[in-house]
């Protein structure tokens, strides 16, 4: 049986303000991907169409300072790695982890070299089903870049 969905309209919504948030700041297109790919969203190069990164977004509650690091799904976090691999030989396109926090959005790049730290948890307050408890990427807030708009220029 399907796990249950638990990503709402205001879910949704949220996301899509982060993208573009993110096609501002880059002047990239950003798309939503359909769910089947387990990513929330892709960077188009809008002269080439070809995709220059993929991004999985998250949306906070509290400030970026509130935790040490940031857990992620090890299901996402390889579905991500998947997705950039797949381009074979030529320049993959990125893999992000974009966060909008209370006081700002950041973003980590995929780093292959980085030994990520891998646990098993996960929502473990406010536990929603059993499958809220699952293997745990756990990226250190450290490793995250404040995503700032550009100025404008008169």
């Amino acid at each position: 049986m399907p796990r249950k969905r638990y990503e709402t309209p205001e879910d949704i919504a949220k996301q899509k303000e982060v993208m573009a948030f993110m096609s501002d700041c880059w002047g990239d297109k950003v798309v939503l991907l359909p769910r089947s790919y387990q990513i929330d969203c892709a960077g188009i190069d809008d002269v080439t169409g070809e995709i220059d990164w993929y991004g999985e977004i998250k949306c906070r509650t509290h400030t970026s300072t509130k935790y040490e690091d940031l857990i992620i799904s090890l299901l996402k976090f390889e579905r991500g790695r998947t997705l950039i691999y797949a381009a074979g030989d030529r320049m993959p396109p990125e893999f992000y982890i974009i966060v909008k926090f209370e006081d700002k959005t950041m973003i980590h790049r995929y780093e292959p070299k980085h030994n990520y730290k891998v646990t098993h948890g996960g929502r473990t307050w406010q536990t929603r089903d059993p499958d809220d408890i699952e293997p745990i990427v756990h990226i250190p807030m450290a490793m995250f870049r404040e995503i700032v708009r550009p100025l404008e220029t008169p």
